[in-house]
């Protein structure tokens, strides 16, 4: 990764902290800047700092900042971040549109806390590689409640909703995301497996001509905040309307993060729910399927007792009839024997 001195203007830093690129910052005090000028940039670099250089991703970007100069808002970066300067040195990560944070002893270590962020700088090199490669990674958050909607998507300025079938994408979509996440770092990328859950805007999307069943689907989202109204937010949103292919989204993308597509105003925020799972189908089905063998059970019981009733009363008629027909013969030898007589 190459060293660059930050000027520290307007423009520069909204591209440093918000762009969704990673930067790595270094506050420098003057004395450091004035050394960058004379021997080189890396010079003025923590020593492990210099030592990680070439190990770390060739996609960050590393810059020398004069934290505790005045920005244009009257805040020095030290104050407008919320930075600890007592720890040494005191360094910034920016990375895939999140807040900037302060690289701590805690997120190296875990032995107790010192305002010496590298004790000992030989062993610490390789976890500083480590932990730098790891947070600049692109991510994609899944997503199961409103509040994390809410947290990941809708609090941030740019969010595409990847809509799917399955908790997994298959190979060619998730290859397509992949690229996507590492191109477009200022979206926030949010899935939701729609089989699962009932997300509000799910119902409202139009059909996509020519794309397979069960394809996944992007929404992208801008929200911003409402003036005069602290904490709420206008929502936007914007179908994406052709396949899951990685030109047509790139162009889609592209618009969503220059702020040129047209989108339309939510009256609403999106909402998710959780569906009725097929093991609570399965569940309820048992239910039915042992009242119902319940009822089966009786009613056999019933036909058995009703059955026997059947057979005691067809017992009882068979031996009332035998009697009967006994009686009826032994009248006809009665008579015979007056008739002979």
């Amino acid at each position: 990764a190459e060293v660059e001195v930050l000027r520290g203007s307007a423009d520069e830093l909204k591209a440093v902290f918000f762009s969704g690129e990673p930067w790595l910052v270094h506050c420098a005090s003057r004395a450091e800047l004035a050394m960058a000028k004379e021997e080189g940039t890396e010079r003025a670099l923590h020593a492990v700092v210099r030592a990680a250089l070439s190990a770390l991703p060739s996609e960050l970007h590393v810059g020398l900042l004069d934290c505790a100069k005045k920005l244009p808002s009257g805040k020095t970066t030290l104050q407008r971040f919320k930075l600890e300067s007592s720890q040494t040195p005191t360094l910034v990560l920016a990375v895939n549109s999140r807040s900037p944070r302060q690289i701590t002893r805690e997120m190296l270590t875990k032995t107790s806390p010192s305002t010496v962020l590298f004790p000992t700088y030989r062993q610490q090199a390789a976890a500083f590689v480590s932990l730098i490669t790891k947070a600049i990674e692109p991510k994609i958050t899944t997503i199961s409640k409103t509040e994390h909607l809410n947290t990941h998507c809708l609090r941030r300025r740019l969010c595409a909703v990847v809509l799917t079938e399955s908790s997994s994408l298959k190979s060619e979509p998730s290859r397509t995301l992949s690229r996507l996440l590492r191109e477009y770092r200022a979206v926030s990328f949010v899935t939701i497996n729609t089989a699962r859950y009932d997300f509000s805007l799910a119902r409202k999307l139009p059909e996509v001509e020519g794309a397979p069943v069960g394809a996944p689907r992007l929404l992208a989202i801008r929200s911003q905040p409402v003036e005069g109204k602290k904490g709420s937010l206008s929502v936007f949103a914007k179908a994406h309307r052709e396949p899951f292919v990685l030109e047509s989204l790139r162009t889609f993308l592209l618009s969503h993060v220059n702020e040129t597509l047209e989108m339309t105003s939510l009256r609403h925020a999106p909402k998710l729910a959780w569906k009725s799972s097929k093991g609570s189908d399965a569940k309820s089905s048992e239910a039915a399927a042992a009242g119902s063998g319940g009822g089966s059970s009786s009613s056999a019981k019933d036909s058995e007792a009703k059955s026997k009733g059947g057979k005691r009363l067809q017992s009882e008629r068979s031996k009332s009839s035998s009697k009967r027909g006994s009686r009826v013969q032994a009248r006809p030898a009665g008579g015979r024997r007056q008739a002979a007589g």
